[in-house]
């Protein structure tokens, strides 16, 4: 076997006799539920003998923590470190103390000792079989404890100045056995006031919201029963972490009036950021999936101390893939909130501005995630200001991961990143907002299309003949100018860099009739004046493209029959219907480089409407299609609407 797998224990001939063996074994039926699921996976992982290694660093030094189970033949489709097609990490085990949160073996983060968690030599706590435990809420206080202790401005509440609570809250009364109500919280200038908030995917239809009809009553006596599973397990979590007020937006909010939910929703920045802390129902799907999950993870007990349980995914990996990272809302609301305790799958999770911290004991010191760009804000938004590029540029990579998630009213398009685009003009000190997009860097943010699969190793930016590019829809009322991204839904990208010293047409003016600097303008309107290269084009699908077809410019004289063909052309409806159209310039074209066009169309009245995005790229000005088809383009001044 390969040795730099290091000396190991022979410990089955065979996949046959380690099932044979888990029937009365516990580590080897343990062993067996890790490797099970990936039999069909990758043929020949589970050939040969099973052997167990101690864990190494890429250095070669053994923790003494973990150890690995792989099949001497399975080994050559195993990776360590780095990505590799085809095949898969090792399975991993630890060994785990199985004390509780401050004794041997597992410390809090601010404890002298807290630089063994998570690294060599490593320490690992077991992790309950339920999340209902009492040493998992032992383990979310702890970290509750910690930050709000020691982690001084970095995890503030509310930030500056007294805080804007919510219209309502549930107050969940002195006791354990209280009975819930909703409550109006203290209206005068406070500085400090404690609560939590949930964070939850609604799955559709949620019983028990508040409404007109029993808001009333709900001051009275809120009834638990009338509760869904994710509501009632919330209230649970709030009591075991010593906070009497909670907010969760379907109780607190009166779903069915306009007037409440506007109001509510407009003060959704200061409702997060101002929470002491906000549970995180990551692993459910619906308001019935339930938070405190039972069977989360399986263990054997070696001893008194010690117990082994398998490695788990890290933070940035279950988050990443999780129901509540697919909905819109969510994502400013974990961009908002100071400290998060996600339940997840498996483990609980926290989160805060200063570090990230696993219910088995890893620890990640700096905060920064891996799991997307709402992660990476999280650590951005505290310097934000040290490239203005850069600083815009966040904004466009926060809008790509924000359009391909779900939301349940189309309305909320605009309303749901309200909150994100606050805190942004406050870190960044600067910015007008005009429907989803920034005035100071419109001519950038005009720039957006389908989302397609690109790979970094890939030399030109821009849509080719194999390129899946996402499906675009126009919601069926209007919500905003055609040039922004909020008008249509689906998956976009910013993905061809623009800047105003280079680039074909200028700004004259930008109109807002609504939705001026206004966040949670859910229907923004406007135009832009534009003074630019435009020509008349005809856009033909091409079969060759998957999602793409191409414009065609009649230029006398030259090129084919059918004029000059400017291939990647990508529309955002309606991809395999030929039409007439106009093509704006939005780079200079090049002999040999990429052309950027936007794709419009001329209304009736004479204003243009975007329709989709062409990015041409030729790699040999023979024949030099761009000069050809540039010929065409006359300079005009134009209303984009």
């Amino acid at each position: 076997m390969d040795g730099s797998w290091g000396p190991g224990f022979r410990h089955h001939e065979n996949i046959y006799a380690l099932t044979y063996s888990s029937l009365s074994c516990a580590l080897c039926s343990l062993i067996l539920d890790v490797v099970k699921p990936l039999l069909d996976k990758v043929t020949g992982i589970t050939q040969g003998w099973l052997g167990l290694y101690p864990w190494s660093s890429r250095l070669g030094e053994q923790t003494g923590t973990s150890f690995i189970t792989v099949f001497s033949e399975g080994v050559r489709y195993t990776y360590w470190g780095g990505f590799l097609l085809g095949k898969i990490p090792p399975h991993v085990l630890n060994i785990c103390f199985q004390q509780p949160w401050t004794r041997e073996g597992a410390f809090p983060p601010h404890s002298p000792q807290s630089h063994l968690i998570g690294g060599a030599p490593g320490v690992f706590r077991h992790i309950p079989s339920t999340a209902e435990d009492s040493a998992a809420f032992d383990t979310a206080r702890a970290w509750m404890r910690e930050c709000m202790d020691h982690h001084g401005d970095t995890c503030q509440r509310g930030g500056v100045g007294p805080l804007v609570l919510p219209g309502m809250l549930i107050d969940l009364g002195p006791h354990a056995t209280s009975m819930p109500r909703l409550c109006v919280p203290p209206m005068s200038p406070i500085t400090s006031f404690s609560y939590a908030a949930l964070t939850h995917c609604w799955g559709g239809e949620v019983p028990g919201q508040t409404l007109l009809e029993n808001v009333g009553a709900r001051r009275q006596v809120l009834d638990v029963f009338e509760l869904p599973a994710n509501f009632r397990d919330a209230i649970r979590i709030t009591r075991e972490l010593g906070i009497r007020y909670l907010w969760i937006d379907a109780l607190c909010i009166i779903q069915d009036s306009d007037e409440d939910w506007r109001a509510e929703a407009a003060k959704m920045a200061a409702i997060y950021s101002g929470a002491a802390v906000v549970v995180s129902a990551m692993d459910s799907n619906s308001s019935a999936a339930g938070i405190l999950k039972p069977d989360r993870i399986s263990s054997v007990r070696l001893n008194e101390k010690h117990i082994v349980q398998r490695g788990l995914p890290l933070f940035q990996h279950e988050v990443a893939s999780c129901p509540l990272n697919q909905r819109g809302w969510c994502m400013q609301e974990r961009l908002l909130a100071p400290a998060i305790l996600h339940y997840g799958a498996q483990q609980l999770f926290w989160e805060c501005r200063a570090y990230h911290a696993y219910e088995d004991g890893r620890l990640s010191l700096q905060g920064g995630t891996l799991d997307g760009e709402a992660g990476k804000f999280i650590t951005l938004r505290q310097n934000i200001l040290q490239s203005p590029t850069d600083g815009w540029r966040v904004w466009y990579r926060l809008v790509e991961e924000y359009s391909s998630r779900a939301l349940t009213r189309l309305s909320d398009k605009l309303p749901a990143l309200a909150g994100a685009a606050a805190i942004f003009r406050t870190a960044r000190g600067e910015g007008t907002y005009v429907a989803g997009l920034w005035r100071e860097d419109i001519v950038q943010g005009i720039v957006w299309g389908a989302h397609y699969r690109h790979y970094p190793s890939r030399k030109v930016p821009g849509y080719m003949l194999t390129d899946a590019c996402a499906v675009l829809t126009r919601p069926p009322t209007r919500r905003a100018p055609s040039w922004s991204w909020a008008s249509v839904d689906g998956p976009v990208i910013f993905g061809w860099t623009v800047h105003s010293s280079f680039c074909e047409f200028q700004v004259l003016d930008v109109t807002m009739r609504a939705g001026w600097n206004d966040y949670m303008q859910p229907a923004p309107a406007g135009s832009l004046k534009l003074r630019a290269q435009v020509a008349e084009a005809q856009y033909v699908p091409v079969e060759e493209y998957r999602d793409g077809g191409a414009l065609i410019f009649q230029v006398g004289g030259h090129g084919d029959d059918e004029g000059i063909r400017l291939t990647a052309c990508v529309m955002d409806f309606d991809r395999k219907v030929a039409r007439a159209c106009w093509a704006m310039s939005i780079t200079p074209p090049s002999t040999n480089a990429t052309w950027v066009l936007l794709v419009l169309h001329k209304r009736e009245d004479g204003c243009f409407e975007r329709i989709g995005l062409c990015v041409s790229w030729q790699a040999s000005p023979v024949p030099d299609k761009h000069s050809l088809a540039r010929e065409r383009f006359v300079a005009q001044d134009i209303t984009l609407i």
